[in-house]
């Protein structure tokens, strides 16, 4: 983009330049940190040092383009773009120095993990510096650099940086992960996307990387995952659009996402927030406090997913238990049936227990067996009223019965035979007295 042209930018214009120069800044802080904290485990202090150094080179260049770059200090005027490239440029070149000197060691001590990341610091810093020259003067800096300056020890840029940082170590010293995540990282740059699966496979977290936000949407209807890093500014569907569809197709239940975005205002991590997003890291993004973020939203939501899991529980077991009453009832419904029914037969025996105790007091206490008939009668209508029977004297010695006594109009069922029990009657208790059983047939 050629900003020399016309008299003045817009404020479209400007955030596009920012977001351009600090995407170059960010892989070069991100790369450069990560590696110094390697650096720095292995023993490689001489390394540590000169890979600060570009950290601190690169956040100076974040304060001037931050500060000068902007609607209100610059007009686009080429005097004022000749100037703020002349004082960046200068920046970009000691970086460059730096990570040639460091490469050919890196090189020649065999390092080829820390020549990869070198690589790709120097390829970021060429990058910055060719974007500077055409957004501020239209071309390559067409003046003679002076010899490179290292920035003071107090640097304000330095100085301003130790707080943040101190509080990021010791937030993420007291809360490293125990377990590794998987982690959905959605960039349409293919180097912002490298920066961050080098930063989170450093912790052992299972990286997957897409370049745009259908890819993402696709990615995530197909697999699970623990946390997602999102880009705003992307090509066809921005980051805001992802959390739109994330919500509306319900892709995002108690998924944690980290908006990373070169758009500072306050109005772009509002609209991200009331979107559903967890957090909201403006770029060129501290990877320290990246790491933080990640570890903290990585622990929220296992806690999120223990509370749901141990809630389905509860329910579990309470469905459990309703089962189970469900079926004791029901058990218990046919044990009551089951025990009317036994009380049926009860009292059934018991009044018919009742007939014989009377039968038997009435033919022990008489000979007249019409008498007997009589009274039984009587007695056996006040127990099982009847309109007709017929009673039977049975021999069991001899296997003979007889019909002796009718009430009724009912005719004899049986007048003499063979006794056997009678079929297809209504038949109360027998009775027995002496070597004959009294039988009644009711209808």
């Amino acid at each position: 983009m050629n900003v020399g042209d016309g008299p003045r930018f817009t404020a479209a214009q400007l955030s596009q330049l920012r977001h351009q120069l600090g995407n170059s800044i960010n892989h070069i802080l991100g790369f450069s940190e990560v590696l110094a904290e390697e650096t720095e485990e292995a023993g490689q202090h001489q390394l540590v040092a000169d890979l600060q150094n570009i950290s601190e080179t690169a956040y100076r260049l974040i304060a001037i383009i931050s500060e000068r770059l902007v609607p209100e200090k610059f007009s686009g005027a080429q005097a004022e773009g000749n100037l703020l490239l002349f004082e960046t440029v200068q920046l970009v070149e000691n970086i460059r120095s730096r990570i040639g000197v460091l490469e050919k060691n890196a090189s020649e001590g065999g390092l080829t993990d820390v020549l990869a990341d070198l690589v790709n610091i120097g390829r970021s810093a060429s990058q910055l510096q060719r974007d500077l020259e055409d957004g501020l003067s239209g071309g390559p800096y067409p003046f003679e650099l002076p010899e490179r300056q290292e920035p003071a020890e107090n640097s304000p840029s330095k100085a301003s940086q130790e707080p943040a940082r101190k509080l990021a170590d010791n937030v993420s010293a007291e809360s490293e992960p125990d377990e590794a995540a998987r982690i959905l990282v959605v960039d349409d740059d293919e180097t912002n996307l490298a920066l961050m699966a080098r930063l989170l496979r450093s912790q052992q977290h299972e990286v997957i990387t897409v370049r745009s936000g259908n890819d993402a949407l696709r990615t995530l209807a197909g697999s699970e995952f623990d946390l997602v890093l999102l880009d705003v500014m992307m090509p066809e569907m921005d980051g805001y659009q992802v959390l739109e569809e994330l919500n509306s197709r319900k892709l995002k239940d108690n998924l944690p996402v980290i908006v990373l975005s070169a758009i500072s205002d306050q109005e772009s991590a509002v609209r991200c927030i009331k979107l559903g997003a967890e957090d909201y890291l403006t770029k060129p993004v501290d990877m320290v406090l990246l790491r933080t973020k990640v570890i903290s939203s990585l622990e929220r939501k296992r806690l999120r997913d223990r509370e749901i899991s141990h809630r389905r529980q509860v329910e579990n077991i309470n469905q459990e238990l309703e089962r189970r009453v469900e079926t004791r009832v029901a058990e218990l419904t046919e044990s009551n049936v089951k025990l009317q029914k036994v009380e049926t037969q009860l009292q059934n025996q018991i009044r018919e227990m009742e007939l014989v105790d009377q039968v038997s007091r009435i033919i022990t206490s008489t000979l007249d067996i019409g008498q007997v008939y009589q009274e039984f009668t009587q007695e056996l209508q006040r127990l099982v009223p009847f309109d007709r029977v017929a009673i039977n004297l049975v021999d069991l010695a001899q296997g003979f019965f007889s019909q002796n006594y009718v009430v009724g109009e009912a005719p004899p069922v049986i007048s003499q035979g063979t006794w056997r029990p009678l079929a297809d009657t209504q038949t109360g208790e027998t009775v027995a007295c002496g070597h004959t059983l009294v039988r009644a047939d009711l209808r």
